[in-house]
Order: C-alpha cells, then sequence, then structure tokens
C-alpha cells in the first residue's frame, strides 16, 4: 500500500464578495516533490497558498497532511472555520510559508529571528534551539552576521543584501523543521495575456 501524499488539497474555492478569486484548484504532492503553481499576476497564486494553512479563509476546500485531513466546520454565519483549533495549529506548525515580502523581526538579531520558532512553536530548550540556528547560519554562510539586527544585514549593493535577506527568511521558516514548504514567488512572465486563473504544475 502506497503511503498517503505529503499533502493534497481538493477543490478549493476562494471569492472576495462576488468576484470567485480561485475556482477548484486541487493538488497533491508526495514527499520530496515540488509543485509549481502557476498564473499571472492577480490570479490567486498566494491566496490559494494562503488558504491551505487558513491565513485566508476559502469558500470550501479539503487540505490532508500525511492522510490526516484538517477539520473544519461551518459558523452560524457559513464561514469556514476551526472543528478543533489545536489540531489546525498542529498542523500549521508542520507546514511552513516562505512569503515574496521579507518577514523578519526588524527588533531581533538575525540569530533570535531563526531561534524563534523552534522556542515558541515547538517549546524546545534555547540551547537547542540556538544550536540548531547556528547550524542553519552557518549552511548558508550568515554566521558571522548572528548578532546583526536584519536590516543593515549587508552595505554593499542592493542585490547581495536581498539575497542575505531571502536566506535568511527562508532559514526562519525552516528552524522549526516543518515537513512541507508553501513558497510565494513572483508571477509567471509567460501568463502575460494568458486568461484563466492559476494553475498546477509538477516541477519534472
Amino acid at each position: 500500500m502506497s503511503a498517503p501524499a505529503a499533502l493534497k488539497v481538493n477543490d478549493l474555492h476562494k471569492s472576495f464578495g462576488a468576484h470567485e478569486v480561485i475556482k477548484s484548484v486541487s493538488l497533491e504532492a508526495q514527499k520530496g516533490e515540488v509543485i509549481a503553481i502557476l498564473g499571472a499576476s492577480g490570479s490567486g497564486k498566494s491566496t490559494f497558498l494562503r488558504c491551505i494553512n487558513l491565513l485566508e479563509t476559502p469558500n470550501a476546500r479539503e487540505v490532508w497532511l500525511s492522510g490526516e485531513m484538517m477539520r473544519m466546520t461551518r459558523n452560524r454565519r457559513g464561514e469556514i472555520v476551526p472543528q478543533v483549533l489545536r489540531q489546525v495549529e498542529g498542523m500549521r506548525a508542520r507546514l511552513a510559508m516562505v512569503f515574496q515580502g521579507f518577514n523578519l523581526w526588524s527588533h531581533m538579531t538575525v540569530m533570535e529571528n531563526v531561534m524563534e520558532g523552534p522556542l515558541y512553536v515547538q517549546g524546545i530548550a534555547k540551547a537547542q534551539a540556538r544550536e540548531k540556528a547556528e547550524a542553519l547560519l552557518a549552511k548558508i554562510g550568515l554566521s558571522d552576521r548572528a548578532d546583526y539586527y536584519p536590516a543593515p544585514l549587508s552595505g554593499g549593493a542592493e542585490g547581495p543584501q536581498v539575497r542575505r535577506h531571502r536566506r535568511l527568511d527562508v532559514d526562519h521558516r525552516r528552524a522549526p523543521s516543518p515537513d512541507r514548504f508553501l513558497r510565494e514567488i513572483l508571477p509567471d512572465p509567460g501568463a502575460a495575456g494568458r486568461s484563466g486563473g492559476c494553475r498546477v504544475r509538477r516541477h519534472p
């Protein structure tokens, strides 16, 4: 018997008022598989990702992580809400999301940013969180910047600074050891002028 999909989304719909942004989009990803969500700017790619872990409330959808379904119900207004909040929180901890923008706490150092997830999401000991953060920073070449704040990470051109922020933001999300990543990227350049919403494509 084959293992359940690492992430499965079935029949996701999302509307803002009368405007339906996402129309019955589904995907299934196995462990280690890379799935791309393609579409022009405004086609609903980011909204789709945000609906998976309930940063946006979808109008309809089913989500499974490794065979466990995220249990939802409807409130008195007919909105989809978590049936068991603790279950959703636990599943969110296994489902990291990296945004297009840099989501770093400006008042905290590089080290503190990377330690935050393991400390407050996983509740691990501070010494263990620091050891984990040091290993991640060494892997991306930012060990010497551990005590810097995010803003002055680079005194050089914007390119190197943006790349350092991006690497740090990814490590900031990786630190709690999520099982899966949802990552926002730029619009599909080939989608300009093409009708329709976002599409799912497997990476070869």
